[in-house]
């Protein structure tokens, strides 16, 4: 058997999340597995790295299969595009590795980035980012700091009694500001960034939600402090789906011989 492992970008808006879920409701991963029975006329499964959400997009999500090697890596490639036609899914790269993984089970860390973007408010920049009137970096990541280390994320999570285990290892979340060029339009934007070695159902949406809402009704730290260690009960708006983009998977054979090995 040969395992092979996709690197593969999409726009979530068409899509019920990455997992296969009902017959009806289009998810990546029922397109991608369709594409593969037609190519290979049998069914493959396939596994993935991160379970996106529905309406959340990936610019770089892993897709991992094996198959008996008949159809060269570069064929291949082209092929299951081909097959895509339709669906804004874009096969980045497609490499045999040493061995079959489970891209989720055996990610060291994930990255996701949400966007934002403040001035006029742009009715196709809305599409991808969530508008602000301004945002204050300095105060915002006062409050991000406090998301970072290894903590209960219950709070955090849509039904988080499905779960054994709810705590996770924030390793970073930062936001920063930038600009943005988009269709001959062009301003500040900004960007949360946050690398942990897992994520709960929603958990990103939720914190953004809640730093957002803290930053508008000028929270002091300690009263962010105390929402993530479950002292102050609070109810605020999880932020949409639209803005958050899957953007890097890590794994221990990437760390090695850079000086950066976990």
């Amino acid at each position: 058997m040969r395992a092979i492992k996709l690197l593969v970008s999409y726009d979530g808006e068409v899509f019920y999340g990455m997992q296969k879920q009902g017959k009806f409701e289009p998810t990546v991963q029922s397109v991608i597995e369709k594409s593969f029975s037609e190519i290979y006329r049998k069914d493959i499964s396939v596994t993935y790295a991160g379970r996106t959400d529905r309406g959340v997009h990936a610019k770089q999500q892993v897709v991992c299969f094996s198959d008996e090697g008949e159809i060269p890596l570069d064929k291949l490639k082209r092929v299951l595009q081909n097959s895509l036609d339709g669906y804004p899914i874009r096969i980045l790269s497609v490499d045999e590795s040493m061995e079959q993984i489970h891209p989720r089970y055996e990610a060291l860390s994930r990255e996701y980035e949400y966007w934002f973007y403040s001035g006029n408010e742009n009715v196709f920049l809305n599409k991808y980012m969530l508008y602000v009137n301004s945002m204050d970096i300095e105060r915002i990541n006062g409050y991000a700091k406090y998301i970072i280390g290894e903590k209960d994320f219950a709070l955090f999570c849509r039904s988080a009694d499905k779960y054994e285990n709810t705590i996770r290892k924030v390793e970073s979340a930062e936001f920063s500001k930038g600009f943005y060029s988009f269709l001959g339009y062009e301003g500040t934007s900004y960007v949360f960034k946050i690398r942990a070695n897992g994520f709960l159902h929603n958990m990103v949406r939720r914190i953004v939600g809640l730093l957002i809402y803290a930053m508008n009704n000028n929270w002091q730290e300690n009263e962010i402090k105390r929402v993530v260690e479950e002292e102050k009960e609070y109810l605020w708006q999880m932020a949409p789906a639209k803005s958050l983009f899957l953007t890097r998977v890590e794994y221990l054979e990437e760390t090695k011989g850079n000086g950066n090995e976990k």
